[in-house]
Order: structure tokens, then sequence, then C-alpha cells
């Protein structure tokens, strides 16, 4: 044995799963042999035989997958942005500082309705139509002199 590990390739089927029922089908009926039935659908001759002589078989190689692709693209993509949040608080961590969410104020939750709400909208929609910035979103910013709060009330900074 040679000292350097060898390991096995797997190529993926060229045939797809209505190449194989075809093959099966021709096989079964007796218009074509195995031999015949593998030169047409490009299939195996031992996946048509062993289809034909039982039915439960399911097309496809190796064991089904302990989890499929969506789950391991979003956890992949959790995980990415879970650093990114991480690196992104480090190197910031002199700057920013993490604060806990403050319950809204009673008058403030009991002023805020629907009318005030559709209204702010509909003022907000009248000042960017007026201003022609309904499609140019680059053009549009929310800051002002002392930062970005929506506290009102309490000690000034």
């Amino acid at each position: 044995m040679s000292a350097s590990t060898s390991s096995r390739s797997y190529s993926k089927p060229q045939y797809t799963s209505e190449n194989v029922k075809d093959a099966v089908a021709a096989y079964k009926s007796g218009s074509m042999t195995s031999v015949e039935a593998t030169k047409t659908f490009k299939v195996p001759e031992s996946t048509i035989r062993n289809h034909a002589q039982n039915s439960q078989l399911r097309t496809g190689v190796g064991r089904k997958a302990v989890y499929d692709n969506k789950k391991v693209h979003n956890n992949s993509i959790y995980e990415t942005r879970k650093k990114r949040l991480c690196n992104f608080l480090n190197r910031w961590k002199n700057e920013l500082k993490r604060m806990r969410e403050k319950k809204l104020e009673r008058a403030r939750k009991i002023g805020f309705t629907e009318e005030i709400r559709v209204g702010w909208f509909n003022l907000l929609h009248d000042i960017m139509s007026k201003n022609d910035l309904l499609d140019k979103p680059r053009q549009i910013f929310n800051c002002d002199e002392t930062g970005f709060s929506d506290q009102t009330k309490g000690r000034p900074a």
C-alpha cells in the first residue's frame, strides 16, 4: 500500500428520475432489454433491473439528507450575520453601548391613534411629492446635530 490515502471521488449520475421510470417501463414491457434501455436512457443496467424487480425503490443515490438545503442555507446565513454583528460591535466598542429598550410612555401610547399615524404619513407623502423625492431615496437623510433619538422627554445630553 502506498503512504498516501486515496479518496473515492463521487460524480452525480447523469440521468433523471424520468429516465429511470421510462427505462424500467420499457424493460418491464419487454420492448427493450436492460442493455438496450441502458444505451437509450443512459441509466445503468443494474439500476434498471433493480427497479424493475422492486418498484418501492426510490431514485437517487445514498441516504436522504439530514438537513435540506434550505435549513443549511438559513443556518449559515444566521451564523454569518451573527459573526458580522459581533465583529462590528467589537470594532466600535468604545463608541457604542448596548441598551435595553424602554417602555413607551403612557401618554405617548394613548396619544398615538390611527388618525395621527395616517396624518403623519399623508404629510410625509405631500412633502416628498412637493420636493420630488419619491423616486430618489438616496437623497433622503434623517438626522440632526444632536444625533438620533426617539426620546422626547428627559435631560439633554
